[in-house]
């Protein structure tokens, strides 16, 4: 793919959902991104790299909040999105938007 590709956003839920973002360079991979995942820092983007705890606990808590509160349908959209980070399930959405999509095109 030459552009972003992103599904039909829900307007009550603002996140992207599994999207394609292709490399600047020609011939680069495209890089197929969850929905949401949670950060333990703003430089967190593996493992344990870079934590930050107290940031972590608010995070935590606001989630715990948002799902307790079920404001704008919350809870049914983390039930959906839970299962994302598992390659099945995240290939299965990624298929939502290349049908010919296949398990040995991607790397997670």
């Amino acid at each position: 793919i030459k552009t972003n590709l992103y599904p039909v956003p829900d307007l009550n839920l603002p996140f992207l959902g599994v999207h394609f973002t292709p490399g600047s360079e020609p011939n680069s991979p495209v890089t197929i991104g969850p929905t949401a995942s949670l950060a333990f820092g703003r430089e967190n983007y593996r493992g344990l790299e870079s934590l930050e705890p107290l940031m972590t606990l608010k995070n935590i808590n606001k989630l715990f909040s948002q799902y307790f509160l079920n404001e704008g349908g919350f809870r049914k959209y983390v039930h959906e999105q839970a299962f994302l980070s598992m390659p099945i399930p995240f290939l299965s959405a990624a298929k939502d938007l290349i049908p010919k999509l296949k398990g040995n095109d991607i790397r997670l």
